[in-house]
């Protein structure tokens, strides 16, 4: 676990180690160049080395890291898996904050009773559950990707596995579907209309509760369709009676400008997840362009704003049904970090037992 610098909070740090990444990605953004994605798809979502796959902000910004980095794979590993494995870490590199959250349970009217963990918690009857209250932390621990280890040196056989398994996987193409999102059209399934229509525009309408998008034929590719589609679903999900998320900017302003960020950031965690190039449309460029001055100001704005499109893009995935997309298989180095652990966890038991 890295330890935070004296005076700074973990989630200060966060946001601003977020801010910095998320201005970085947009600081060279012009008329020249808008139209480059700013989070390039990768066959498999961002994973631990364990196989587990990260969500919400890990997997958000591991995925602008990628893409910024150029990584061919989205595989990542912290200090204590690197030191485990045995990896080492190339040199000149350096990491990068993988955020955790931790969840305990604690009887705060008897200081006797014991702190425990959630499976404790679960395991416990109804009485013995009284007093106990769930509390939560957040940390960080140290990433790396495999990219910047040794591990590929180390694991030829397992590295040429992982690619292999990435080769499997169709690559994008132009002519690319979402077979959810059609059939969520076809059948008018989504929170409102959706009427794919011949437009010059794009738009949610919240007096009639409906979505307008051009016909995916008026599109440069079936990617640009899905994902104003997805920016379009975003702004549906504010309204009161789902997420009721602050919508009553006028145009121009910076609570408009905010509301056109949310959407942005779920259409690329959307398109992420449906193995699409994440590109800026044209017409949010200059919103984007005037929340970075807010993030210079005040790096904790981006957590929230993650946030918001994070919910929203869950909203999406779950009344869409989006399936997850192929996962590497890494059970094995599961296994192998989880006997690590227990091992290192039962050494320190008997050293406790023999002091």
């Amino acid at each position: 676990m890295e330890k935070k610098p004296s005076g700074k909070s973990v989630s200060t740090i966060l946001a601003e180690t977020y801010a910095d990444i998320f201005m970085d990605r947009f600081k060279n953004i012009n008329a020249d160049n808008w139209q480059k994605p700013w989070i390039t798809a990768h066959a498999c979502p961002a994973q631990n080395i364990s196989g587990n796959i990260y969500s919400g902000f890990n997997q958000f910004f591991l995925s602008i890291i990628s893409s910024m980095k150029g990584w061919e794979h989205p595989l990542f590993l912290t200090d204590k898996q690197c030191n485990r494995l045995g990896v080492l870490i190339n040199k000149g590199e350096h990491s990068f904050p993988i955020a955790c959250v931790k969840t305990w349970y604690k009887d705060e009217s008897d200081q006797k009773r014991p702190t425990i963990n959630p499976k404790a918690y679960d395991a416990m009857d109804e009485e013995s559950k009284k007093g106990y209250v769930r509390k939560e932390s957040l940390l960080y621990y140290k990433g790396y990707n495999i990219s910047q280890t040794n591990f590929k040196d180390i694991r030829p056989e397992k590295m040429a596995q992982i690619e292999e398994q990435y080769k499997a996987v169709v690559d994008t193409t132009r002519d690319v579907s979402v077979p959810a999102i059609d059939k969520m059209i076809a059948d008018q399934s989504w929170v409102c209309k959706i009427r794919e229509q011949t437009s010059d525009q794009a738009y949610f309408s919240r007096r009639e509760d409906a979505i307008v998008i051009p016909k995916r034929e008026q599109f440069p590719d079936r990617g640009a369709f899905y994902g104003t589609l997805y920016h379009e679903m975003t702004h549906s999900t504010g309204v009161e009676s789902r997420l009721n998320r602050e919508m009553g900017g006028f145009f121009g302003s910076m609570d408009y400008a905010r509301e056109e960020l949310v959407a942005e950031l779920s259409s690329a965690i959307l398109c992420t997840k449906s193995g699409l190039d994440a590109s800026i449309s044209e017409h949010n460029l200059q919103y984007l362009k005037s929340w970075m001055e807010v993030l210079s100001e005040d790096p904790k704005a981006i957590t929230q704003v993650v946030a918001d499109a994070s919910k929203a893009a869950d909203f999406i995935s779950e009344k869409a049904m989006l399936n997850q997309r192929p996962t590497i298989d890494l059970s094995d180095i599961g296994k192998e970090l989880k006997e690590a652990q227990e091992q290192s966890q039962s050494e320190q038991q008997h050293q406790r037992m023999h002091r």
